[in-house]
């Protein structure tokens, strides 16, 4: 891509590739989802330590 293509693409608010309208709320939404899982694992971990 040519500098003017960039700054025509970035004017516009078009993706560069239509694929990114997909991937990117995907990915978002991917990092939350292990990030919460990492979150609720360490609290179960430590429950389950204290009851065995």
């Amino acid at each position: 891509m040519t500098e003017d293509t960039k700054i025509c693409d970035e004017l516009s608010g078009l993706p560069s590739d239509p694929i990114d309208s997909i991937v990117d709320p995907l990915k978002r939404f991917l990092h939350i989802e292990s990030s919460s899982g990492i979150v609720l694992l360490v609290p179960t971990r430590k429950f389950k330590g204290l009851r065995y």
